[in-house]
């Protein structure tokens, strides 16, 4: 039973011979299905009788076979020609399948050598990534027992977890190293590319584990891949392996390719291109779509854009962002979102009447995969204006309150791993480009005279933390002329950046009122400068960007003006205090002023007071001198002004609410309750 090779090499040829005519069954002309299993079976029990008369080793023949499967499991997709020697394969036990499996995982070296002779290495352990295909699809077929052979790969788990350990180390340190200045000039003798090369380590591990967990994945066994891919995340981050991140890529851009085939073009001539791979792996999806014992154990391409979510949540769940280097998948997840909804907007047009587009709606279970999955990795992806047009083109067609919804939710994923990493490292890069900035800056500075092309190449990827740098110097003031170049500094922004400096100034003129941020100086009861330096950016921004939604900053405006109205109480004496956020109001003057043409004259002189009266050329050479208007984007800024609040109604109701807040200025009951505070000079 246990004999080599050369004792029994009759008995061995005329197997090799079986195998052979077992692994191609292929006949001219074709034969009939019927044929072929009769062929099948014939062959099959010739190898059984062949096992008992020349008494070879069923362990030897199983390991012949399983080497000549994983041969044809890789030549083609689909792999017709694997499937006799899986009916072959049945025959044996699967304690015997499973045992043979473990010896040709394990590592085998020569013999300890005798005397003072120097030892030889440890020889490394197979990672051949056919082999690991091979018995990934003989696991889902339920053929071979993935807890025993789990149990003897290598590593072990507590030394992937020691690895990961020391990764996450690394990445502390060079995360509490990127605000820091280096007085020593780096003099001090520390590693500053420790923490890359760990991570490009991790990244380029071939363990046993890793490679069996990509192969229960690239035969779609989503079983079992799920079941090893949930242990692995209680030892490290599994995602950050290149094998096992591209097979779940792979994975992801098979389920959704359905999708993607009427949006790609081609010749009459040509074949419509696959997008099931982008690292020339071999993967084997369609395996996971036979039943084993009833049940199906993979997941299913998605040929309708209701079934997205549930395959989709599943693999991202694994994937995380870190998506982000397989740019070919990103940018079909965004194409995908962006077709079920334009979909699901031309379904409700037919059902309603007139020419009216409602806004489209993402479900909740979308919305949590933008903001947790796809817009994170797109903060990973270096500079892409490509992708930043892509995720515009999805996010423009979403309500302004779904949008800042994902805009502040996308803001929290910011303390993840890599994520915190380049926050800051986007930070402190504008901080040093803004340092620059100039008002006449020399063409020779490539980096003041360009500031506007550096500015928004961070903000293709990260328009979060630049934007928040910017306003913090805004708001500060330390410079108040340095406002139009701030905003000069966005000139080259993309619609998806100028729809999140939206978000951000939003929620600036939402934010309360404390003791160190007023609207109104206690002290000679003038307006706060940051609040004036604020509204003259708002106006000066929307100006350059007429095409920006103005819909939530008016809403937040509109509201907290709204707050303050009076309201009328039995004795005649006022409601509440009065907190001053109705000087929000500011903002909205400043848009009036620079969005709508409206002129301030309160800041000029006679001469200019004077040419007031020559008309508009006259006026604008005089205010503006040496600077030619652009009157195209002037009536722009006008009409979408004016279009924003007509549409939302808010001429009545800002009408109404400070015509109430000038008669209880001036009432007798304000003067009663604020008797003592000084006089009416902000009147």
């Amino acid at each position: 039973r246990f004999n080599l090779l050369r004792e029994h090499s009759e008995g061995y040829a005329r197997l090799l011979y079986l195998l052979d005519r077992l692994a191609s069954l292929e006949f001219e002309p074709a034969a009939t299905a019927e044929q072929v299993a009769q062929s099948k079976q014939v062959l099959i029990e010739d190898v059984i009788r062949l096992i008992g008369f020349s008494n070879l080793c069923p362990n030897r023949i199983i390991a012949m076979t399983l080497d000549i499967y994983e041969r044809r499991l890789s030549e083609a997709e689909p792999c017709p020609l694997a499937e006799p020697l899986v009916d072959l394969l049945r025959r044996f036990p699967r304690q015997r399948l499973t045992k043979v499996v473990v010896f040709q995982l394990l590592s085998h070296g020569p013999a300890p050598p005798v005397g003072n002779v120097k030892p030889i290495p440890p020889p490394a352990a197979p990672s051949r990534p056919s082999q690991f295909l091979a018995i990934a699809s003989l696991i889902s077929l339920g053929l071979v027992d993935l807890e025993v052979v789990w149990s003897y790969l290598e590593p072990t788990d507590a030394e992937i977890k020691k690895t990961a350990d020391e990764l996450q180390s690394k990445y502390e340190e060079e995360l509490a190293g990127v605000t820091k200045v280096d007085l020593a000039g780096g003099s001090t003798g520390k590693d500053t590319e420790a923490f890359h090369k760990a991570y490009q380590a991790f990244n380029r591990l071939g363990h046993q584990k890793f490679r069996l967990a990509a192969a229960l994945i690239s035969v779609n066994d989503w079983t079992s891949a799920h079941r090893v891919l949930l242990h692995l995340q209680s030892l490290c981050k599994p995602c950050l392996n290149h094998f096992i991140r591209s097979a779940l890529c792979d994975l992801l851009k098979w389920i959704i390719q359905p999708l993607m085939r009427p949006s790609q073009l081609r010749l009459p001539h040509q074949a419509k291109p696959s997008i099931e791979t982008t690292f020339g792996c071999v993967r084997r999806f369609s395996l996971g779509l036979t039943a084993t014992e009833g049940e199906a154990r993979g997941l299913r391409q998605i040929t309708e854009a209701s079934q997205l979510l549930q395959p989709l949540k599943q693999v991202l769940d694994h994937l995380e962002y870190f998506l982000y280097t397989d740019l070919h998948l990103l940018g079909s997840l965004w194409k995908v979102l962006g077709m079920t909804l334009k979909r699901s907007e031309k379904a409700s047009n037919g059902n309603g009447s007139g020419n009216a587009i409602p806004t489209a709606h993402l479900d909740d279970g979308l919305v949590a995969i933008v903001y947790r999955n796809m817009l994170p990795a797109a903060s990973l992806v270096p500079h892409n204006a490509h992708l930043s047009d892509q995720m515009w083109s999805l996010m423009s067609q979403l309500s302004v309150f779904q949008r800042f919804l994902i805009y502040s939710c996308w803001e929290t994923m910011y303390d993840n791993f890599l994520l915190k990493y380049v926050f800051d490292k986007t930070k402190v890069a504008t901080k040093q480009i803004l340092k620059r900035v100039v008002a006449n800056a020399d063409r020779k500075d490539l980096i003041a005279h360009q500031s506007h092309f550096h500015v928004c190449k961070l903000c293709h990827s990260n328009p979060i933390p630049a934007i928040e740098v910017m306003l913090r110097d805004v708001e500060i003031g330390f410079n108040v002329n340095m406002i139009q170049p701030y905003v000069e500094c966005t000139n080259r922004c993309s619609e998806m950046t100028a729809d999140v400096m939206g978000y951000i100034l939003s929620r600036m003129c939402a934010r309360p009122v404390t003791e160190t941020r007023v609207f109104l100086d206690q002290a000679d009861a003038t307006l706060s400068p940051w609040l004036t330096n604020l509204a003259e950016f708002v106006g000066r921004f929307f100006k350059k960007h007429p095409s920006t939604d103005l819909v939530g900053l008016l809403s937040i405006i509109t509201k907290r003006i709204n707050s303050e109205a009076p309201e009328s109480r039995p004795g005649g004496m006022p409601g509440k205090n009065y907190k001053g956020e109705s000087l929000i109001r500011v903002v909205l003057e400043q848009l009036f002023e620079y969005m709508g043409g409206y002129v301030s004259v309160k800041d000029m002189n006679a001469e200019q007071l004077m040419c007031l009266a020559g008309g508009t050329r006259l006026k604008t050479e005089s205010v503006a001198y040496g600077k030619r208007e652009d009157q195209s984007r002037k009536e722009k800024a006008r009409k979408a002004l004016f279009d924003a609040i007509v549409d939302l109604g808010l001429v009545s109701v800002l009408w109404y609410s400070l015509s109430q807040q000038r008669l209880y200025f001036l009432s007798q009951e304000f003067s009663e309750a604020y008797s003592d505070g000084g006089g009416l000079k902000l009147l």
